[in-house]
């Protein structure tokens, strides 16, 4: 079991559809499976008020990027750290498109 998933203030993985969802906030640490990746700069939201997408500020050298990540790759939230951990390497997020997708 993972320090995280011990610790009483942390939601990992899935939640169920009883209780409130966690929610990632504008600021909060975005952390990759190797390492940190940058920060929350907004939520996006579905119609229903659930989050859909993440967009995340990620600084290298002088410049910005602001990939659009989706909440479906959130393997778990950190509340009190302010931590918001994703599935995959920061490689492969840091290239994700800072386009919403097309929905037809």
């Amino acid at each position: 079991m993972s320090p995280l998933a011990s610790a009483p203030h942390a939601t990992v993985g899935r939640w169920s559809q009883g209780e409130p969802e966690p929610a990632a906030r504008v600021g909060d640490e975005v952390v990759a499976q190797d390492g940190s990746l940058g920060r929350v700069d907004r939520v996006i939201r579905f119609e229903t008020n659930h989050p859909a997408y993440l967009v995340v500020e990620i600084r290298r050298g002088l410049g910005k990027r602001y990939p659009i990540v989706p909440c479906t790759l959130v393997t778990g939230i950190d509340r009190i750290a302010r931590r918001v951990h994703l599935s995959g390497r920061r490689r492969s997020l840091r290239r994700l498109p800072e386009t919403m997708p097309i929905i037809v």
